[in-house]
């Protein structure tokens, strides 16, 4: 991509909105349970904040599909599936009319950073988080395995840190949690 991969519109709130209407009035036939919610604005605002969310978790369409298909449950299944549905046209229209979710702003930087070697030879530290969304990690991933050294300060305790069983219910769960991210990704913890 030219400009790093960031040629495009860079659509703003209401391009968004107008991207999902345009998105759920391609898909209406194929919804049930919100077919007759379609022209509703706090729909458009709902369904927006869904596809936010999944692009923050790093869900696709594809794996709503799939959990749709092995939820055991008629309407949750339905959802699911009628979700798939909308995120998919949504992201189609972006892709059509050429323009940049700025949704999709770090799961871009993360498929630029490969091979880039943006980070090499140098030191990163990171500091004063407690947990990343999958796209953040994802981006966290690349720069890892390319940088010389790496740093994250966590205020969790270490002897804690080891005893899953212990840590569930604890006030640092999610600090822990991003600890295991890093364990997994770096291979280490010093």
């Amino acid at each position: 991509h030219a400009g790093g991969g960031l040629a495009g519109r860079r659509l703003d709130r209401a391009g968004r909105a107008a991207v999902m209407n345009v998105a759920m009035k391609q898909v209406q036939d194929y919804l049930s349970l919100y077919a007759g919610n379609r022209k509703r604005q706090d729909l458009i605002t709902n369904m927006l904040g869904a596809v936010a969310e999944f692009k923050s978790c790093g869900i696709s369409p594809a794996q709503l599909v799939t959990t749709a298909a092995m939820t055991g449950e008629e309407v949750l299944s339905q959802k699911l599936r009628e979700l798939a549905l909308i995120y998919g046209a949504y992201n189609a229209v972006i892709s059509n009319i050429g323009s940049i979710d700025p949704m999709d702003d770090l799961s871009r930087l993360a498929e630029n950073l490969k091979n880039s070697g943006y980070f090499s030879d140098m030191t990163v530290i990171v500091d004063s988080f407690t947990g990343f969304t999958r796209q953040e990690q994802a981006v966290l991933k690349q720069i890892i395995s390319q940088c010389e050294a790496f740093e994250i300060t966590l205020c969790c305790d270490p002897k804690t840190a080891a005893d899953r069983g212990r840590r569930m219910n604890d006030l640092f769960s999610t600090v822990y949690d991003t600890l295991d991210f890093f364990w997994c990704v770096w291979g280490k913890i010093v």
